[in-house]
């Protein structure tokens, strides 16, 4: 245990209720100890811990938890999409709403999903499964589904770009790490685009239903990132 004089207290951004971290935690992703809501810990020093950047804005999207009243839109959009994997079914798809607006990005081991919503018209568009792939929170990840009738749209890379400043600056992630479908030529320039540098592929390591395929990673460091801007 660090020694008490390294913690010091500040202000739940939600219900105003005292915090108290080791200065270590800094620009980490923590949980109010009294409401349990997700807040960013601020540096020592600060009245004020940071609220968790949902939902994230970009000219044509919005990228927010999903509503109670989104079922019927839900199914529509799992219904043009054959091949995707959201897990929902019509006998479950309040129950696992639901769930998904109660789950913490500190305490989801699956992550969380989260709805890709056109700003104009307010359909559902597609979606994001984001998560950590460790237990110290240091390494995020997603993967982005847009449905086949809003595709090559540059929706995606639209998403992209803003799910990569919510890892680094919503889940005070160190490293982003992402992976796509080698033969998805799409995917594969999307990440690119959106600033992310290849590391890596995996040969045949994913099967797509026909065949085994090669799998493509890429990653960010957040000191790249800030390296850049």
């Amino acid at each position: 245990m660090p020694p008490d004089d390294s913690f010091f207290d500040f202000n739940c951004p939600y219900c105003g209720k005292v915090n108290s971290f080791p200065a270590a935690s800094a620009h980490t992703l923590e949980e109010c100890a009294s409401c349990m809501e997700s807040l960013i810990v601020p540096a020592a020093g600060a009245q004020t811990g940071g609220k968790l950047p949902l939902p994230i804005s970009t000219p044509r999207l919005l990228l927010r938890r999903f509503h109670p009243d989104d079922s019927v839109k839900l199914l529509e959009m799992i219904a043009l999409d054959e091949s995707g994997t959201l897990p929902v079914s019509e006998t479950d798809v309040d129950q696992w709403i639901a769930q998904q607006r109660e789950a913490r990005f500190t305490r989801s081991d699956a992550g969380i999903y989260l709805a890709v919503e056109l700003v104009e018209g307010q359909e559902l568009a597609g979606y994001v499964l984001f998560y950590y792939s460790d237990r110290n929170h240091n390494t995020a990840g997603f993967t982005l589904t847009i449905t086949p009738p809003r595709r090559r749209q540059g929706l995606g890379l639209e998403a992209a770009r803003a799910l990569v400043d919510f890892a680094f600056d919503g889940l005070c992630a160190r490293r982003l790490a992402v992976s796509c479908p080698s033969p998805n030529a799409a995917a594969r320039g999307m990440m690119e685009k959106a600033g992310l540098r290849k590391e890596g592929e995996f040969v045949q390591s994913w099967f797509d239903g026909n065949a085994w395929v090669n799998v493509s990673w890429y990653a960010l460091l957040n000191e790249e990132r800030a390296a850049r801007a």
